[in-house]
């Protein structure tokens, strides 16, 4: 995070002293030797690799400010709260009579009964195959509720690992005033008034 920003700031100063609007360092750019030399004006390249080994590594150090990582992972929990496959459901359990337990249906093709008793068995079979229905239903509708859920990722996917690096970037503090006060000092210091003009090598 730091890193693109100070080459941000360095391109800044190649723009303005060296008159190259279009200057820019790549993305995956680190700060190096290498990096530096990609500055064509021998005297701006050597004073700015000159303020690096001074003062990159106190303002990186001392102005830069990083959150906890384990902080910011535990306040993006929630982005996993819609997540089909990160949580496991707890369901209800029903603790009411069952339907087996209703009694067994009476014989309606018993022979020698007569036809009022008949109608009689088969009115209390209807009665019984509906209370056997509610239990049924009940037993249902309990266990198919969602009563909890269990988180049970065993690793952040990738997903949840960019979410946090998003946010781990967002809560980076780079003082960057502090930056640019560090420059002007250290051009107060180096007596740049005092210095060779731009474009003259030095040895």
């Amino acid at each position: 995070m730091w890193v693109g920003a100070y080459l941000e700031f360095l391109e800044e100063l190649v723009h303005a002293r060296c008159h190259q609007p279009d200057f820019r360092f790549s993305d995956y750019d680190c700060v190096s030797q290498d990096v530096l030399d990609e500055i064509d004006d021998p005297y701006t390249r050597r004073l700015i690799i000159a303020f690096t080994n001074e003062h990159y590594e106190p303002w990186r150090d001392k102005d830069v400010s990083l959150p906890n990582y384990d902080d910011v992972r535990c306040d993006c929990r929630d982005y996993c709260d819609d997540c089909d496959r990160g949580w496991e459901e707890i369901h209800g359990e029903y603790d009411g009579p069952l339907a087996e337990d209703v009694e067994d249906d009476e014989n309606e093709s018993e022979p020698n009964i007569t036809e009022e008793e008949r109608a009689a068995r088969h009115q209390r079979n209807r009665g019984r195959e509906r209370e056997r229905e509610r239990r049924r239903q009940a037993q249902e509708d309990a266990e198919s509720e969602v009563v909890d859920r269990n988180f049970n990722c065993e690793e952040d996917c990738d997903s949840f690992y960019e979410h946090i690096s998003d946010v781990f970037r967002d809560r980076v503090d780079l003082d960057l005033k502090a930056l640019k006060q560090r420059w002007d000092a250290f051009l107060e210091d180096a007596g740049e008034a005092l210095l060779p003009e731009m474009g003259v090598e030095l040895f």
